[in-house]
């Protein structure tokens, strides 16, 4: 694994390496390759499809906002993997696959339709379901 600083031992997120979607650290100590924002991930859209990797990055992007916001406000979040009954978790599923997602949360786990990160798709959605805001 490439390590990016040899004082902290700190190392690229394997889905930075490998998909290029993530441009965080996590603890060259660390057994996971993933850094927390991506431990949180459940469940990934199909990565055979090219257009779901760039979806995905998308979606990345801003949970990686969401996950720094919270801990520059000093709320640490652990992720479902490390405390199931207090922990987040986050799911991004495609419709394409399977016309049920939706996107909503239960008991701390996060559902997010993948083609929401595709900003003519959720103007389509949002019309459809009459929302004023989306």
């Amino acid at each position: 694994m490439e390590k990016l600083d040899s004082r902290g031992g700190l190392k690229r997120c394997a889905n930075g390496i490998r998909y290029d979607i993530c441009n965080w650290t996590t603890d060259g100590e660390n057994a996971d390759d993933l850094c927390i924002s991506c431990r949180m991930n459940q469940m990934v859209p199909d990565l055979n499809r090219p257009q779901n990797i760039f979806l995905w990055a998308r979606m990345e992007s801003a949970k990686r906002r969401l996950i720094y916001t919270l801990l520059r406000l000093g709320i640490y979040i652990p992720t479902k993997k490390d405390d199931p009954q207090e922990g987040l978790a986050f799911e991004i599923a495609s419709t394409l696959l399977n016309s049920s997602v939706t996107t909503g949360h239960l008991n701390g786990i996060i559902t997010m339709n993948l083609e929401e990160a595709d900003d003519t798709y959720r103007q389509i959605n949002r019309q459809m379901l009459g929302e004023t805001k989306r």
